[in-house]
């Protein structure tokens, strides 16, 4: 009787909607009609059909996810950077979901070096929500935050068009809709940073192992969203 019991609750828990928090974020969640779609939520999706959840999509302020989270409004946010002080509000899957470097940008004619710029007092631009790595804290108070949906490209396209000087972003956030022709890549060394979900604490345990093995069980098999969305562009790539 109590295996049975606990089975029934188990079989609860998994059938469980869970909220997902998201924010367009091109090219790997975009908006249509007020629905989210591209690459990333494709991912998530497999990788919660394998846990055995369904997800609700909830469009978030970048402002607020963090205490969306905590309040325990949303279940989770899939592309966090786990730091000292966000380990000790949320719980992280233990296997990444991505990883990424993150770099600075600048026009292709601006001839502007890594050291320059650590050692200078420009102001660099970058998105609200954009962790600054711990190798560029001395420069923290140089980071100037913009925020708002479409945000990203605007900035980089005021990098393209000399009104910005300076952003920092991931690379992997330079596909698909940016014309990088026009611009100058300049990687952070020792900036490759994984990319985890985080939980509010409000989420039941079962549910985060239940994550926790579909992401290592599509780890092991190279199939890491890193994976996916490089084998996706490879395949937009040809068909142009």
């Amino acid at each position: 009787m109590i295996s049975i019991l606990c089975f029934f609750i188990t079989s609860l828990i998994v059938a469980d909607t869970l909220k997902v928090g998201y924010t367009v974020l091109p090219p790997h969640i975009m908006e249509k009609d007020g629905q989210a779609y591209g690459p990333a939520k494709e991912y998530i999706e497999m990788v919660a059909a394998s846990a055995g959840h369904q997800l609700q999509w909830v469009k978030v302020n970048i402002k607020r996810i963090e205490v969306m989270l905590k309040n325990g409004h949303i279940d989770f946010h899939y592309a966090f950077v786990r730091t000292k002080r966000r380990a000790k509000k949320f719980h992280f899957a233990k296997t990444a979901i991505a990883k990424g470097s993150y770099c600075f940008l600048a026009h292709r004619d601006d001839p502007i070096t890594f050291d320059e710029i650590m050692n200078s007092k420009l102001i660099i631009h970058k998105l609200i929500g954009f962790v600054v790595l711990d190798s560029l804290k001395k420069k923290e108070r140089d980071f100037l935050e913009v925020s708002g949906v479409g945000h990203r490209k605007k900035m980089i396209e005021m990098v393209i068009n000399k009104r910005l000087r300076l952003a920092y972003l991931p690379a992997c956030n330079l596909a698909n809709d940016i014309d990088i022709t026009k611009l100058r890549v300049i990687p952070i060394k020792g900036s490759l940073t994984n990319f985890y979900f985080a939980f509010s604490k409000k989420v039941a345990p079962t549910i985060i192992a239940s994550f926790d093995k579909a992401l290592l069980d599509r780890s092991r098999k190279k199939m890491s969203y890193s994976n996916y969305f490089k084998k996706i562009n490879t395949k937009k790539a040809k068909i142009k």
